[in-house]
């Protein structure tokens, strides 16, 4: 990406003439590319923004070639720092990161809580303790499955039971907004989301914590980061919420350890989303009308949060209706319902990208 901005070259070379690039990252990768361009080693030559480009028109175009970082991945993984335990890549969605070598494959334990669901509407906020207890039944449940699930190969099932990591994710953000009436590309917005996601960590450590007092820690816990003291929160310049339960935190996870090495991750949540009637993942809506296709035929889905207030405003009629399917599931043209309700109810393609 530094060439990409400098509008420098790019090498491309075979893994057969260099092989230490695999496992390495950072600094240590810069030097050894460098000295591979030095000596001649590569395949081809180009313009790094023509390969960039290429890489943003087939994302654009087929919806897959998903991008990740290795350089980040590894620096904030905190599943260990080890020397020879690489990140190498994602799995399919890159919802989750982990380290893989010949003798261990990656396996990771998914879940997702229904933020949606815990929206206290009368207070203007979030149960917060509710979300705490799901999120410590969600995590207990996860862990489980770690003893108990089917391992395709000796690789997979020896790395499950060795890091115990779990995955849990999020969706129905953009439910919450809705319910609470806050645009999503709002400072209320962002500094709830942010709460949000530093409430479910916090409880999912926690549940980890307890795990690792009834039945021990992961049995690789001494090579995580989270031994050496650094909790996910440490590698970003943020202010905590809840400082005086994270600082209880630490002190317990120096002397339990942790059940897990790793807990969160950004879910999938396309199908479960759909059958629990919210908004997928964490993202905002795309359309407030659209088509779902699945093997059982074909749906046409309208925003039900827009339906409800175009009712209370009187004007969810044939007009409106109309206009909705003519403007594609946007309202933003519609001057005869209030400029917040317009705002609240844009879509993905409506909201600033650098907000």
């Amino acid at each position: 990406m530094r060439r990409v901005n400098a509008d420098g070259e790019w090498s491309l070379f075979s893994p057969a003439d260099v092989p230490e690039l695999v496992d390495l990252w950072g600094d240590e990768f810069d030097a050894a590319y460098r000295e591979a361009e030095a000596r001649g080693l590569a395949k081809k030559t180009i313009p790094a923004r023509d390969l960039y480009g290429r890489m943003m028109r087939t994302l654009a175009q087929t919806g897959n070639g998903w991008m990740t970082f290795k350089d980040a991945a590894n620096r904030t993984a905190n599943q260990t720092a080890e020397p020879g335990h690489t990140v190498h890549s994602s799995n399919l969605c890159t919802e989750i990161l982990e380290v893989t070598d010949d003798g261990e494959t990656a396996v990771c334990n998914l879940g997702s809580v229904n933020l949606g669901a815990f929206v206290d509407r009368a207070n203007g906020d979030i149960d917060w303790e509710r979300l705490d207890e799901t999120v410590r039944t969600a995590v207990t449940f996860l862990d489980r499955v770690v003893d108990i699930n089917f391992y395709p190969t000796e690789q997979a099932g020896r790395s499950n039971a060795r890091w115990r990591p779990v995955g849990l994710g999020a969706m129905g953000l953009q439910d919450v907004f809705f319910k609470l009436r806050v645009p999503f590309d709002s400072p209320q917005a962002q500094a709830l989301s942010t709460r949000i996601a530093e409430r479910i960590m916090l409880a999912a450590y926690e549940a980890s914590a307890e795990l690792a007092e009834r039945n021990g820690p992961l049995p690789a816990w001494e090579k995580t980061r989270t031994a050496r003291g650094v909790l996910h929160p440490d590698h970003y310049d943020v202010e905590l919420t809840w400082p005086e339960r994270w600082a209880a935190l630490r002190e317990r996870i120096a002397q339990t350890g942790m059940r897990n090495s790793l807990l969160l991750a950004i879910a999938p949540t396309a199908t479960i989303a759909s059958i629990a009637g919210v908004y997928e993942c964490i993202e905002p809506q795309v359309s407030n009308l659209f088509k779902r296709e699945t093997l059982s035929g074909e749906f046409l889905q309208v925003n039900s949060y827009l339906v409800d207030e175009l009712k209370q405003l009187g004007v969810w009629d044939a007009r409106t209706r109309e206009a909705l399917r003519e403007a594609n599931g946007s309202v933003q043209a519609f001057s005869w319902i209030p400029a917040d309700v317009r705002a609240l109810y844009r879509t993905a393609w409506e909201i600033p990208s650098a907000a």
